[in-house]
């Protein structure tokens, strides 16, 4: 008996089922590329911002009622909000204040960090602490919202921030890679991004988003990245060894105080010149 068997092809199928196998690669791919960026943001989230303000509000609230309660003395209500603001002052900027005495703090160009640290140092290691600790407390609490608020604000303009930052980083690269002849064509573009950057930051201080310490922060932002484009240099140091050249004398002059915490703007005139110098760095570049 002769039996009939037909094969089928391996490669017959359907193409339906190769449309779906692609499209399963390519969602995973997606999902994992999403997943990157929404980690990668994670420190930027205004959630993550709330929550923070929350629960310090709560842990200060803990404080003064542990106080009422006569649970803490005026040394422990002190030594605890010290912790609390730089601890909030820290999770929120970045800025490494945990262990930093008053004139680390007065460096950072904040005076009114070093003011209220300074507040609460008498208390904290007198042999007999004097002091106003119910003051103190709302003094404390009124540092975390005025930093929340200004980390908010700052927040927003910090979207600006890094799309121009990572454009004029991209035009840095090809102003290391440009032939001289197309170089001062990149240079044209990089002014314009770094122009309209701090453009940007001048909205937002007539928009009263900024204050003036936060606008030299932003400054020195747009301007350390314009110099790195601009030199075509991939860091910091590298751009500072190529304003160190003679011939530079005269542009490292001129960005000096961008590069100086002590030269912070305190008012708004100081932060409106801070703009109008930050703008004309770019025409006078060359």
């Amino acid at each position: 008996m002769k039996y009939s068997i037909e094969l089928e092809p391996p490669f017959a199928y359907s193409s339906y089922w190769y449309a779906v196998g692609i499209g399963l690669i390519l969602l995973s791919v997606l999902v994992a590329f999403l997943l990157k960026r929404l980690f990668a943001v994670r420190v930027n989230s205004p959630l993550r911002l709330d929550r923070l303000h929350r629960e310090s509000l709560s842990r200060i609230a803990e404080i003064e009622n542990a106080y009422a309660d006569q649970k803490l003395d005026t040394r422990a209500v002190h030594q605890h909000m010290s912790r609390e603001v730089r601890q909030f002052i820290s999770d929120v900027t970045g800025l490494r204040t945990e262990n930093m005495n008053c004139e680390d703090l007065s460096r950072l160009g904040r005076p009114e960090y070093a003011q209220l640290i300074r507040k609460y140092y008498g208390p904290e290691f007198a042999s007999r602490p004097i002091a106003d600790s119910i003051a103190s407390i709302k003094s404390g609490r009124d540092m975390i919202n005025e930093v929340y608020t200004r980390a908010d604000n700052e927040r927003k303009i910090g979207v600006v921030a890094a799309y121009r930052s990572g454009k004029n980083e991209r035009l840095g690269r090809l102003m290391r890679f440009a032939p001289r002849i197309l170089r001062s064509r990149v240079l044209d573009a990089i002014r314009h991004n770094s122009f309209q950057w701090v453009d940007s930051i001048e909205n937002a201080l007539r928009n009263k988003e900024l204050d003036p310490y936060s606008v030299y922060e932003q400054m020195c932002k747009a301007v350390h990245s314009f110099v790195r484009a601009a030199t075509g240099t991939r860091d910091e140091a590298s751009a500072q060894a190529v304003l160190m050249k003679p011939e530079m004398a005269s542009i490292a002059a001129f960005v000096k105080d961008f590069y100086d915490p002590q030269a912070a703007c305190r008012t708004d005139a100081a932060a409106q010149n801070c703009i109008k110098k930050g703008k004309e760095l770019t025409e006078i570049w060359v």
